[in-house]
């Protein structure tokens, strides 16, 4: 339940950036791709839940059909591959930035067949939203960090 949660906010978030921030490229549902690659559900439910949120994302956001539905599934086994379920941060975070370049370059596939794109604008525009991007990164994995340590918390006090 908590990752629909935060999948649903960075749904909402990658599209009122867009609007609300000029020049900006958020990469929000990555990060949860990453966060949730290391949770404990099983990957048969991460993968309908990304398979769901991307055919959603193509609905309300490209005119593309199920492409981000398997874009998100293929990131997922990329980070999990890469992550092989450790938590630390800074491997997080690497993952993260990699995930970032390997959708920028599928994405920039895509919109160099539909339409004329300048590839030095699209890098620029990459590069001015990175730090906006690690600080979302950042504090979602603090949020599931804490949300994690609180059901521990909770277990443990149930048990006495």
């Amino acid at each position: 339940m908590f990752f629909c949660i935060m999948f649903v906010i960075s749904f909402l978030l990658e599209s009122l950036s867009t609007n609300l921030i000029k020049e900006f490229m958020p990469f929000f549902i990555l990060g949860v791709i990453t966060i949730i690659s290391v949770s404990g559900l099983s990957k048969k439910q991460i993968i309908i839940l990304l398979f769901t949120f991307g055919i959603l994302y193509d609905l309300l956001y490209t005119n593309f059909i199920f492409l981000h539905g398997f874009i998100y599934v293929s990131l997922f086994y990329f980070i999990n591959f890469i992550l092989r379920g450790k938590k630390n941060f800074f491997i997080m975070i690497f993952t993260y930035y990699l995930t970032m370049f390997i959708y920028c370059l599928i994405m920039l596939f895509y919109s160099i067949i539909i339409s004329n794109v300048k590839i030095f604008e699209l890098i620029m525009i990459i590069f001015k939203s990175i730090f906006a991007n690690s600080i979302y990164f950042i504090l979602l994995y603090i949020t599931f960090i804490g949300v994690k340590c609180l059901i521990k918390n909770i277990k443990i006090k149930s048990t006495y």
